[in-house]
């Protein structure tokens, strides 16, 4: 009867390689991370791309549309905030 044969007839299945097996996961992580790495640098590099492009019309926009009105801007974001956030923090306390 061939090897193969007499793991099939075996009614315990056959033993297990820790060692082997944490080696096969490594190496996907490590290919995992590699591969996660390599996007994320792209996607960086895109982003620091996009804004050198958009630099100059985000300059002169907020030059001439936001600039004058930048207090009240701010103003209108801490009242927003305050108008989201205060009702979130009391909202189990009631029970």
């Amino acid at each position: 009867m061939s090897d193969l044969m007499q793991l099939w007839a075996q009614d315990a299945p056959p033993a297990r390689d820790i060692s082997f097996e944490l080696a096969v996961m490594a190496r996907i992580e490590q290919r995992r991370f590699r591969q996660s790495l390599l996007r994320n640098a792209v996607l960086a590099a895109a982003a620091g791309l996009l804004l050198l492009l958009a630099a100059p019309v985000l300059q002169s926009l907020w030059g001439e549309t936001f600039a004058p009105f930048a207090s009240d801007l701010v103003i209108a974001a801490l009242l927003l905030t305050l108008t989201l956030a205060v009702p979130q923090l009391y909202a189990g306390q009631g029970d």
